[in-house]
């Protein structure tokens, strides 16, 4: 199954929009009886046209289902382009931020679907790929686009990251050993380092410097919570 249908199997959706035809889906190449014209489905933003792969003026029932405003917040309807999501073979589930980092430390049986928004604005659910191997997650992006986190690879990355990114009981309320920025570019800030254990440090640093400047040791930075040491 390809990651469209996998989503949109969980979308309810029936309009006037849908219409007749017979011809293939300018995203999946899927001959297709019903659908929505190009034209209709796609607005005048829409820039991702390398992945319109197949000869079509139609779109599939199902990609309308991934482009379109289906998801129904208190005040109106929203594109899954607007959040950060999971999906699974028995639901979609919109995401808040600080719920990736526990979905990547503990994440669910296979197959599954999990993309985060770094500006709610661009699409990702027709660039997603699904994830088929716990250790290998699939994270679809709007910035950086696929981002596979292998965490057998970034195993000691993971969990450096949460570890500069943790703090003490006795610690003000806000702070961590490092910040977000420091955890991305290093620090030279000798206090810190004394507090967290200069060996420690260098160690650790030196790992991660290896991933600096990585979609990877970006979008976990990015996804880490704050952890209270016991």
């Amino acid at each position: 199954m390809n990651s469209i249908k996998f989503i949109a199997k969980h979308i309810n959706y029936d309009s006037d929009k849908i219409v007749d035809c017979d011809t293939v889906c300018a995203f999946t190449g899927e001959k297709i009886t019903k659908g929505i014209k190009k034209k209709v489905a796609l607005s005048g933003n829409f820039t991702d046209f390398e992945y319109l792969k197949f000869e079509s003026d139609y779109i599939s029932v199902d990609a309308f289902k991934c482009l379109g405003e289906m998801i129904q917040t208190e005040k109106k309807l929203n594109s899954l382009r607007n959040y950060s999501y999971l999906v699974t073979e028995s639901e979609l589930k919109i995401l808040k931020k600080d719920e990736l980092w526990d979905i990547i430390i503990n994440p669910p049986n296979p197959p599954f679907i999990l993309a985060y928004t770094f500006s709610s604005k661009k699409h990702t659910t027709f660039k997603s790929k699904i994830t088929t191997d716990k250790n290998k997650i699939q994270i679809i992006t709007d910035t950086y686009g696929n981002v596979e986190i292998d965490k057998i690879l970034l195993n000691d990355v993971i969990e450096i990251v949460q570890s500069w990114y943790s703090a003490t009981a006795d610690m003000p309320a806000i702070a961590t050993f490092f910040t977000k920025d420091e955890i991305l570019a290093g620090s030279d800030n000798l206090k810190k380092i004394q507090v967290y254990g200069i060996e420690n440090f260098n160690v650790e640093d030196k790992i991660l410097s290896r991933f600096r400047n990585t979609p990877q040791l970006i979008l976990l930075t990015r996804l880490v919570n704050k952890c209270e040491l016991k």
